[in-house]
């Protein structure tokens, strides 16, 4: 083989490598075990804010579910956009995955809060609702089913490509 050749198949090589990377990177709107399943089973949970809520406070759609963390970079990234949309009257409850709750408490005065409550979730909530990471937003219906269920940092491209269509559903002005 020519080293002619050596180098073409190297660079066509690294060129597939920082595809598949870029590619990996873009967030997605992906299928749930939920969707179209009634959305939970449990009947309460705490919220860091010391109340205790049911499956129906949580079913009380349409609203956004997003599943957030203090130890999350994206989760920071987003919190602008989520506390823009709560300025919009778009309804949003957090499932705070994970974390310790006087740390989450800190984040959510830091970076703002955008959320009506936010539950507490040790993973059970979150497993159940088929999210393994944050951030993930839910858009839960007024049937309590889950409709759109996106993963990564949620920012104005995002909204209009995965929930623009739902914005009126959820009360808020496009």
């Amino acid at each position: 083989m020519r080293a002619r050749d050596v180098v073409d198949f190297l660079g066509v090589s690294a060129a597939v490598v920082a595809l598949v990377w870029v590619l990996s990177a873009i967030p997605t709107e992906r299928a749930s075990p939920g969707i179209d399943r009634p959305l939970l089973a449990q009947s309460s949970w705490s919220t860091l804010q010391g109340q205790s809520v049911t499956s129906d406070d949580l079913l009380a759609g349409p609203l956004l579910l997003n599943v957030w963390a203090s130890w999350c970079v994206a989760c920071q990234l987003e919190s602008e956009f989520l506390n823009d949309l709560t300025r919009r009257d778009v309804p949003v409850i957090g499932i705070n995955l994970q974390d310790n709750p006087g740390q989450a408490k800190a984040w959510l005065e830091r970076f703002g809060n955008p959320y009506r409550f936010s539950v507490i979730d040790d993973g059970r909530l979150s497993e159940a609702l088929g999210v393994t990471s944050a951030p993930v937003t839910l858009f839960i219906n007024s049937a309590g089913q889950i409709e759109v269920v996106f993963s990564g940092v949620l920012d104005q491209l995002a909204w209009s490509t995965y929930f623009g269509d739902v914005e009126a559903r959820l009360g808020g002005a496009k």
